[in-house]
C-alpha cells in the first residue's frame, strides 16, 4: 500500500482510492483489502481486533508499477488496513481472539485516533503475524 487517506477532510466519501505499488509493469494483481477496529469499545461485535470490511481488488500495474483501486469507504480511524492475496477473512472474525489468518498479508497499516488505541493497534499487528507495514 504506497497511498491512501484515511480520513478524508470535510463529508466522508462513499468510495475511496488506494495505490498499491511493487509491481511489474503490466503485472495481473487479485488481492482482498480488509479493515479491522482498532478502537477499545464496549460493543463486544466492535471489539478491537474484527474485521469490519472487506474487497476483493483486481487490476494491473501501469508502466510505473502502480495500481489504483477504489474500494468502499472504511471507518475512519482507529483501524488497520490489510492487503493481502485473495484469502480474505470474514467480517467479523476477530483476529486477536480467533486465531491466525489463513491467507498471505502483503503489507498493513495501523491507523490510530488517540493514544489509548495504540496498544490495539499493536495487538492487531502481533496477531497478524508481524507483517510488513507501518502504524502511524
Amino acid at each position: 500500500i504506497s497511498e491512501f487517506q484515511p480520513n478524508p477532510p470535510s463529508v466522508d466519501p462513499d468510495m475511496m482510492d488506494i495505490e498499491l505499488s511493487g509491481g511489474s509493469p503490466g503485472e495481473d494483481f487479485n488481492g482482498c483489502i480488509w479493515s479491522i477496529e482498532g478502537d477499545a469499545v464496549a460493543n463486544p461485535s466492535l471489539k478491537a481486533g474484527t474485521v469490519e470490511r472487506r474487497t476483493i481488488v483486481t487490476g494491473t500495474f501501469d508502466p510505473n508499477g502502480l495500481l489504483v483501486v477504489t474500494i468502499p469507504d472504511i471507518e475512519n480511524p482507529s483501524f488497520t488496513i490489510v492487503l493481502s492475496d485473495s484469502s480474505c477473512p470474514a467480517v467479523g472474525f476477530n483476529v486477536i481472539d480467533d486465531g491466525p489468518f489463513g491467507g498471505e498479508i502483503y503489507d498493513a497499516i495501523g491507523v490510530p485516533d488517540s493514544s489509548a488505541d495504540e496498544g490495539n493497534l499493536a495487538a492487531i499487528r502481533t496477531a497478524l503475524g508481524n507483517p510488513p507495514g507501518t502504524d502511524f
